[in-house]
Formats: C-alpha cells, structure tokens, sequence
C-alpha cells in the first residue's frame, strides 16, 4: 500500500497521526490483507462479483447483473427504479393475499377496511346472561329452568311408545315398546280384559252393573249414628229422607201430651184440675183459677189477666192464645199431661180444642181452631155472648 498509517477517518497520515497502537496495529493487519488480494481489472459501467469460492468475476454483462440482484430484465438501460422480480421472505418466493389458516401473505384492501371498522378493545366483549328457558350467570354453565322443559320441546318418539328405562340401572331412558312395558310390569298381553265377578252379601250385582242392596241387609249398626233419646220418622210434609225426631218433636207427631203415660213410676201422682177462664172485669182480659177435681190443688181467682201479662200463678201471651199456669201451682212439680179436654164452651161461635205443653214445669195450654189448626184468641172467645171455657186436665206430678 502506499501508506500504511491512516487516522480513524481512512485519510493517509504519518506513523505518528495514529490515534492509539490497537488502530496503528489493526491498520497494519488491513493493510497486510489487501497487500495479498490479486489485482483486479473490470469492464466500464459493470459491477465486479464475487462467486462462492471467493473468486472475482468481471465478465458479467448488465442484464446478468440485473438477474443476480433480482432486478428484471425488461430494461436494458441503466436504472434506478428497476422492481425485483419476486419479493422475497417466509411467505416464499412471491407473497400472495393472507389466507387464514394458511401461509403468511399481504392484507387485501377489503380486510383493511374492515380493520378500520374495528373499535379500540373490540375484543372485550361480555356476553349478557341468558334468561328464560336456559338461565346462566356470567355466562358459564348454563342451566334448565325447572318446568320449562315442554312435551313439545322434547323430542319426537315413535308412535305407541312410552319413555322407559328398561335396564338395571341408572341409564338414559328410551321409547319402550307395549312389549317391553309388560315385561318391565310383568304383565301378560290381553289383561286388561278383566272381568269383575258379580258382587255378592249385602250389595248384589249382576254382570258388574247396577248394584242392588239385599232386602233386611242394612242393620242397625250400618245406619248412621243418631242424637240421645232421638227417634227416626219424618215430620216434614210429603214423602223424602227420614229424619231424626226429638222427643217432643214425635210426641207432637204421635199427637200424644209429653210425658203421657207415666204411671207406675216411683213417686209419681196422678191428679185432675179445672181451670177455669171467664171474661175479664177488664176488656180484653181474662179471670182465670184453678178448681181441685182430684188430687189436685187450688189456685184463687185471678181477675183482668191481659195479653202480654204474668202473675205468680197465671200469664197469657201476647196474643191471647196460649194460657200458663205457673210452676208449682198444681201440687208438685209437673211431669207430664195425660189429658187435656175442652169441657164447655157456651158461645156458638167457636169449635175449639186444646193443647197442653210442660217446659221447665210450667202448664200451657193453647186453644186451637178444630179444623184448621190455627190458635184462637182466648180474650175474644170468652167475650163472645159471654161464654166461658174450661179446661179438664189430668196430670202426673212428682
């Protein structure tokens, strides 16, 4: 070389220009290597190559160069704005358009577009939970809502076929067959066609239709259960069910006086009184005793007795229909009524007859029209031409 010292900028200088000994010495180490290079002569406006041994060639024309730097070779003349032949890199010689899943390419303009379409974070997307049929919460497992599941959301099975799990153990249930229903019930083809023998004791039947219930077959404890001291009749009108009769209740349908017929009863007597019921000193009143007949007891006259009034010994309802003699007034506490007799009524007005009653000890006698049953005003009947009633009664005491 004809310098062998050069400063950190390759301008030739003196040995004692160099920077530092390291640069004096590397220099001298360059300069030895291309001291050993072979002197190379190359053609005008060509460039030098080097192949792969090392070697340089100098007899390369332009478009061979072009070839080799992949510049194309549809000019001849010199360039600088020659495109390669083929782009080069790990999508292969020359890059098509990206394929997803497949080899690594250029973005088509459509794919830019949509890109640009794309907001900031577009990948943070929540997806709400679902709601009715299906529930789920924060979008994880999801759930059956409990009877949402319809027969029409089910799916369809084959026809005469019934949903069954016909192995031992849990398992997904299938559409069974009628054969396979009997056998899982152990039920032989054809028994449905049963056959329910005639029915026999107390309720007969024939052929398995209407029942009949057996003559005298209904005992007494098969009937229904009934109140103390009650009987069965019926004391409504017209024919229907029995009823349950208190004892006051059958008396007045017997048409018996309550209490009728206790003689012979331990420390019971029988007696027999008048009573008397004259017109009142008073309009519309009443002069009301009691005679002694038998074994009975007196009760002195009583004047003016109104309707709606009480005495100690006698009252009169309000609407003069019903007479009471007081608890007590007639020798002993009152049981029961054997007889009660209308004995004279002067007037020709009235028929009459009379009805005795005891409650709690008290004698009420009410007088009746004979055929229609309706009460009769004592107040009138005994002011009527003057008239008078009595009343025959025969009585059990105690």
């Amino acid at each position: 070389m004809a310098n062998d010292y050069y400063n950190p900028t390759g301008a030739p200088v003196s040995s004692t220009q160099a920077a530092t000994k390291p640069f004096r010495d590397e220099y001298a180490l360059v300069g030895a290597g291309f001291d050993k290079l072979a002197p190379i002569t190359g053609k005008a406006n060509l460039p030098i190559f080097v192949n792969s041994t090392g070697t340089a060639e100098i007899t390369k024309t332009a478009s061979e160069a072009r070839t080799l730097l992949g510049l194309g070779t549809a000019a001849v003349d010199d360039a600088t704005d020659y495109a390669p032949i083929a782009h080069v890199g790990a999508g292969g010689a020359e890059h098509a358009d990206v394929v997803s899943g497949g080899a690594d390419g250029f973005m088509t303009g459509s794919d830019k577009a949509r890109l640009d379409t794309m907001a900031d974070n577009a990948n943070a997307y929540v997806h709400p939970n679902h709601t009715g049929d299906v529930t789920s919460t924060g979008d994880g497992a999801t759930v059956i809502a409990n009877n949402a599941v319809t027969l029409a959301k089910l799916a369809t099975q084959a026809a005469y076929t019934i949903i069954a799990n016909l192995t031992s153990g849990i398992a997904v249930p299938t559409a069974a067959t009628a054969t396979q229903i009997r056998a899982l019930l152990n039920v032989a083809d054809g028994a449905n066609a049963y056959v329910h023998p005639n029915h026999t004791g107390p309720v007969t039947s024939t052929g398995d239709g209407a029942t009949a219930i057996t003559d005298k077959a209904i005992t007494l404890a098969k009937m229904d259960d009934m109140a103390t001291a009650s009987f069965l009749g019926r004391a409504s009108s017209g024919s229907g069910v029995p009823e349950v009769l208190s004892v006051s209740s059958s008396l007045a349908l017997l048409g018996v006086s309550p209490n009728a017929g206790l003689l012979g009863v331990a420390a019971r007597s029988i007696r027999c009184v008048y009573v008397e019921v004259l017109n009142g000193t008073v309009a519309n009143t009443l002069k009301c005793q009691v005679l002694n007949v038998f074994n009975g007891a007196a009760v002195v006259q009583q004047d003016s007795l109104g309707k709606g009034a009480a005495t100690a010994d006698f009252s009169l309802n309000a609407a003069g229909t019903v007479l009471s003699v007081g608890a007590g007034r007639l020798g002993g506490t009152l049981e029961g009524v054997i007889s009660c007799d209308v004995l004279q009524w002067c007037g020709d007005t009235y028929v009459a007859t009379a009805r005795p009653e005891v409650v709690a000890g008290v004698l009420n006698i009410s007088t009746l029209a004979l055929f229609s049953g309706s009460g009769l005003d004592m107040t009138v009947m005994v002011d009527s031409g003057g008239g008078a009633l009595y009343f025959r009664l025969i009585y059990i005491t105690s």
